[in-house]
């Protein structure tokens, strides 16, 4: 799959685990604001927008979940806690997972199970959490 990524490039990007489609996280300036936006392309050469925040607000893309139809992101801005969202491959409202790790879980990695994630966050110095994760809002 040839994935054209244009003038501006790709932060970060995740193969789905069955190879259907590649998450990206991808940031735009537009003068002084930048505008961020989780991605999804599927191999017939669709490209979905899941979503999108402009500073200073922002989004970062932490993966697929195991049956590799949802992708998992975070929304926040530096002052405070980045909240976890999942969000269906093929598009339609996102899930608030009732995480959240405070300052930028830029860091975060799901287990391939997804049921544990490991992310960073400075309570005295910067640490590297695990944690159970919810599968669903509760």
């Amino acid at each position: 799959m040839l994935v054209p990524i244009g003038a501006q490039g790709i932060d970060r990007f995740f193969v789905a685990p069955d190879g259907h489609a590649i998450a990206m996280l991808r940031s735009r300036q537009h003068g002084d604001q930048w505008t961020t936006t989780v991605e999804v392309r599927q191999q017939d050469g669709v490209t979905r927008e899941l979503a999108r925040r402009t500073s200073p607000r922002r989004l970062d893309l932490h993966g697929w979940s195991a049956d590799a139809h949802d992708l998992v992101y975070s929304d926040g801005a530096a002052s405070q806690p980045f909240q976890f969202f999942r969000v269906s491959d093929l598009g339609g409202p996102a899930i608030d997972l009732r995480f959240s790790a405070a300052g930028n879980p830029n860091a975060a990695s799901l287990s391939p199970d997804g049921r544990r994630v490991a992310y960073t966050e400075r309570v005295v110095e910067y640490e590297v959490w695990i944690a159970p994760f919810p599968t669903d809002a509760q």
